[in-house]
């Protein structure tokens, strides 16, 4: 029963959203005609209200993530904001995707719309530290925001707006994803991306860890996407992988770096203790010395 009313409500919160749109809105040329015709300072204002709204339901009936169904409303005013293209907005959407006062769906439509707003550099300065923040990174708003910021990249290419530095940025942000896989599904697209687009990639040292992260899965789907990886890189020795690093200085550590650097650690600490282990074997021979000659008898007179 709880369900159903739940649906009603979500129902009825978009319904709202339309009917509470200048009625010239209504005679558009579809939404981006609608969401034009409403303002910012509108828009910000719904979902505030939304929000509070949303917050106070959540307070009185946990542990529920969707506000009691106004989380519906919500997407569609953030929605509105990304069809409008306001780059006053941007400052607003980035808050709401790092509030934890807002359903998951909120903060993952929030980050849709500022990337929508946002040039590429902004984008993909912005994916990285939501990423780096972000907790929950088995999501598949992960998937889909990805997808959004290769299309924008792409789209802006083929218009040559992409200089070399903004390029880079965008390439190093997505090779430092696979290098460091969050989830199976991301780690694929990207990778799929990256062979077609990303010269060296193929036989990168960066692309061999999700071999290693996801091969021999007994998952069907992950056995059959992930297995050929690692048995291609079984055929290329170490020496003869390329290292993206040298192209991309700002790349994390491969796992090869941090297993040597514990193992450094592991050989530095034993040639700490056999050191000291000598100089206290030094020292007590050195007692020792010192205590046999005061025991020792003064020679004879002559």
């Amino acid at each position: 029963m709880r369900t159903h009313m739940l649906k009603y409500r979500q129902f009825v919160c978009c319904c709202i959203f339309f009917l509470t749109l200048p009625w010239s809105c209504l005679c558009g040329e579809g939404e981006n005609a609608a969401a034009q015709m409403v303002s910012l300072e509108v828009l910000i204002e719904r979902f505030n209200q939304t929000e509070e709204k949303g917050v106070a339901y959540e307070k009185a009936n946990p542990p529920f993530d969707n506000w009691g169904g106004e989380s519906a409303y919500a997407c569609q005013l953030v929605n509105a904001m990304g069809r409008r293209g306001d780059r006053a907005a941007l400052p607003f959407l980035e808050g709401k995707c790092r509030s934890t006062n807002l359903p998951s769906d909120v903060r993952a439509r929030a980050a849709a719309a500022y990337v929508k707003i946002a040039d590429l550099d902004e984008s993909v300065e912005f994916m990285r530290k939501l990423y780096a923040e972000d907790a929950d990174k088995t999501g598949h708003w992960r998937y889909m925001l990805n997808q959004q910021l290769l299309e924008k990249f792409d789209q802006a290419k083929q218009k040559s707006e992409v200089d070399v530095e903004t390029s880079n940025r965008f390439y190093q942000f997505l090779v430092a994803q696979v290098q460091t896989p969050a989830y199976p599904t991301q780690a694929a697209q990207i990778d799929a991306y990256l062979i077609r687009n990303l010269p060296g990639y193929e036989t990168s040292k960066q692309r061999a860890v999700i071999g290693d992260a996801y091969a021999s899965s007994t998952n069907e789907w992950r056995a059959k996407t992930f297995n050929p990886i690692k048995a291609h890189f079984d055929q290329i020795p170490p020496s003869k992988r390329v290292d993206l690093r040298s192209r991309f200085p700002g790349l994390p550590p491969l796992p090869e770096d941090k297993n040597a650097g514990k193992l450094l650690k592991v050989a530095l600490a034993v040639g700490a203790t056999l050191v000291a282990a000598c100089a206290a074997i030094l020292i007590a021979l050195k007692r020792r010395r010192t205590r046999n000659r005061a025991d020792a008898p003064p020679d004879n007179p002559q």
